[in-house]
This record gives C-alpha cells, sequence and structure tokens, in this order.
C-alpha cells in the first residue's frame, strides 16, 4: 500500500469518525503532512509504520468477518481476506518478518493444515484476528473430505478391470487392500492435525491470548 494512500485514506477515515485512532485530526495532519522536520527520520518512519499497521489491522478484521462461510483448506482462508482487505503479500510478509514465498506457500497449499509450526500459525492468527473455533473447525472439515471420492473410483476401477476375473477372491483382497489404505491414510492425517490443533491452543494459551479462544 503507497504511503500517499495510507495518508489519505487515515486522515479521511479520522474525520469520518470511522477510523479507532486515538490521535485527534491535528495531531495526525502535523506527523503526516506540515511539521515533521523536527522529528528525525527514524521517528516518522516509525510514526508512518504504526498508521499504516492500524489500517492494515482494521481492514483485516473487516474483511475476515465479513467471510460467513467456510473457506476449506486454511490456506484458501487466509487468502480471501488478505484479498478482501486489499492487501499484497508483501504487506502480509512484512508483518511477519517473512519473505513473500512464504506467505504465498501457505495460501497455495491444500493441505488440512498449513506447511508452517504452530508457532508461525499462531503469528498469523494474531495478525488475522483469527478465532481458534473458526480453525479447529475449517481442519477438521478438511479431514472429512480428505480423499473422499478417489479412493472409491480406484475400487471401482479395480472391479471393472477384474470383473472377469475367475479368482474372485484375488478381487476381494485387491478391495479390502485399498479400503484398509484408504482408512489407514485417513486416520494418519486426523491424528496429526489433531495433534497440531492442540499444539496450536497451547501457543495460544502461552501468549496469553484468550481474546482468540474464546
Amino acid at each position: 500500500m503507497e504511503e500517499k494512500v495510507v495518508n489519505k485514506l487515515l486522515l479521511r477515515g479520522i474525520r469520518r469518525g470511522d477510523m479507532p485512532f486515538e490521535c485527534s485530526d491535528n495531531v495526525v495532519d502535523h506527523w503526516l503532512l506540515d511539521a515533521t522536520s523536527h522529528l528525525s527520520d527514524e521517528a516518522k518512519v516509525s510514526v508512518r509504520t504504526k498508521l499504516k499497521h492500524r489500517l492494515q489491522d482494521a481492514a483485516l478484521l473487516k474483511s475476515g468477518q465479513s467471510l460467513e462461510i467456510v473457506v476449506v483448506p486454511l490456506g484458501r482462508l487466509i487468502e480471501r481476506i488478505r484479498k478482501g482487505a486489499r492487501l499484497t503479500l508483501t504487506d502480509i510478509a512484512e508483518r511477519l518478518g517473512r519473505p513473500d514465498h512464504y506467505v504465498k506457500e501457505i495460501e497455495e497449499s491444500d493441505a488440512a493444515v498449513p506447511p508452517v509450526s504452530t508457532q508461525e500459525f499462531a503469528d498469523l492468527m494474531q495478525l488475522f484476528h483469527l478465532k481458534y473455533s473458526r480453525i479447529s473447525e475449517i481442519v477438521r472439515r478438511s479431514i472429512d473430505s480428505l480423499g473422499l471420492g478417489r479412493i472409491d473410483q480406484w475400487s471401482e476401477a479395480a472391479t471393472n478391470g477384474l470383473q472377469m476375473d475367475k479368482n474372485r477372491e484375488h478381487l476381494r483382497e485387491s478391495r479390502n487392500t485399498l479400503e484398509y489404505k484408504r482408512q489407514q491414510k485417513n486416520t494418519q492425517a486426523r491424528d496429526s492435525a489433531e495433534s497440531w490443533l492442540v499444539s496450536l491452543e497451547g501457543q495460544l494459551r502461552s501468549r496469553g491470548r484468550t481474546d482468540l479462544l474464546s
């Protein structure tokens, strides 16, 4: 987000009364427009960065609250909230202290849980104002739909390919093997996801973020 756009939106938001900033019009005008010559460059950057972050926080919160449907997997939820807030990959990456491709990898992941540690995802939850209940619901819905249809299609193909086989026992063994693999895969995925959620909850508790656990 360009600095001129940030300044314009900030001042307009404060004047309209829809931006919950603690500073008045005069103070913001003083910082951002005319009377900054006596401030150090470091102070100017700090002021602009904090105000920019407040705008981003408000936009992310509003975008997340506007999504009434459950979006799966988690990466797609992150992407939709970010785009709804009109923020770039770079905007989010900078807030997390990560490169752009880090955020992109999360957004493009089709896994039930993203390819990051629970500590890293807790950082993302705080930035996006995401509740734990919402995250756990999405993860469990992803697990419930994991692999459904694909294994059944394989079973049907195996049946069609072997229907002329006189060895019916071989057919039954093949179908049983496919079913066992499906159950084993889903069980492992579910156990891994549940363990991830427990760890994520522990991360939020250790940070005192009960607001995200409520």
